[in-house]
């Protein structure tokens, strides 16, 4: 039987379609409003908010768990570059892995950002800077 998310009090309150689904054990909004379009146009034309808590995690353990991972999304990027697109990088690229990714020749970006400052907090900016300039280049 799906439950709901930590969010489900806040979005059945909002629900005025009342269409609700289950998504990988958990009730989920199909759409808030009766009708798709005024949701769809203030994503498209501001910001818009989803309850992403069903979505998959992964827990990839062993020796060779980073490679394994990899191996899958550059899979997908190989595909994703032969048909013209560009591909990015990020979100959960720190020290530990971004060195992989440097093997793809074709990577347009990486986003470290977020690691990058959260490790600044223990280490200072300037030593974590070096850090990465170390692993990118």
């Amino acid at each position: 039987m799906p439950v709901g998310t930590a969010f489900h009090e806040r979005t059945l309150a909002l629900c005025e379609s009342l269409s609700y689904r289950e998504w990988s054990g958990y009730y989920a909004p199909c759409r808030l409003e009766t009708n798709h379009i005024y949701e769809y146009t203030a994503f498209r034309r501001s910001a818009g908010l989803i309850d992403v808590t069903p979505l998959f995690k992964y827990d990839v353990r062993g020796p060779d768990a980073a490679r394994r991972s990899f191996a899958h999304y550059a899979d997908a990027a190989r595909l994703a570059q032969s048909v013209g697109l560009a591909v990015n990088a990020g979100h959960d690229l720190d020290l530990d892995n971004l060195g992989m990714f440097r093997e793809l020749p074709f990577l347009a970006e990486v986003s470290i950002g977020h690691a990058l400052m959260s490790r600044a907090l223990f280490v200072g900016l300037p030593v974590v800077v070096r850090e990465y300039l170390n692993v990118l280049l």
